[in-house]
C-alpha cells in the first residue's frame, strides 16, 4: 500500500492533475493506494512490446511497468511512499482513497462527471 502526495509548485493548490491509472488526483492531496488500486494501476501501465525472434516471427510481450514506487517517484511533483494504512503519516494532509475515474454513475454520461 501507498501514500502518493501531488505536489506540483507551478499548478494552484487543488489545480487537477491526471495521473495514468490512477485517475485525478489534486494538487497539494496526499491519496491512499490500497493493494487492489496499486494492482489496477500496474496493469494499465504495463505495455505490449512487439519485435522478431530469430526466425522471423513476431512475439509479443508484456512489460511490466514496475511498482508505484519505482515509477512515481521519477515523475516531477509526485512523490510516493510506502503506507500500512491511511493513519501511517499523521503529519500530512488528510488522505482519500483514489477512486475510478469512470465511476458507474458515469459511464452513461460518456466518462463525463455530472
Amino acid at each position: 500500500m501507498y501514500e502518493v502526495t501531488v505536489d506540483m509548485p507551478n499548478l494552484p493548490t487543488g489545480a487537477t492533475v491526471q495521473v495514468p491509472g490512477l485517475g485525478e488526483l489534486e494538487n497539494g492531496g496526499t491519496y491512499f493506494v490500497n493493494k487492489d488500486e496499486a494492482a489496477a494501476w500496474r496493469s494499465a501501465n504495463t505495455r505490449q512490446e512487439a519485435h522478431f525472434d530469430d526466425k522471423g516471427d513476431m512475439v509479443v510481450e508484456m512489460v511490466d511497468p514496475g511498482t508505484l514506487l519505482q515509477v512515481l517517484n521519477k515523475v516531477p511533483g509526485l512523490s510516493v511512499e510506502t503506507a500500512d494504512s491511511p493513519s501511517d503519516s499523521s503529519n500530512k494532509s488528510p488522505e482519500t482513497h483514489v477512486q475510478d475515474p469512470l465511476l458507474p454513475e458515469d459511464v452513461d454520461n460518456g466518462g463525463e462527471k455530472a
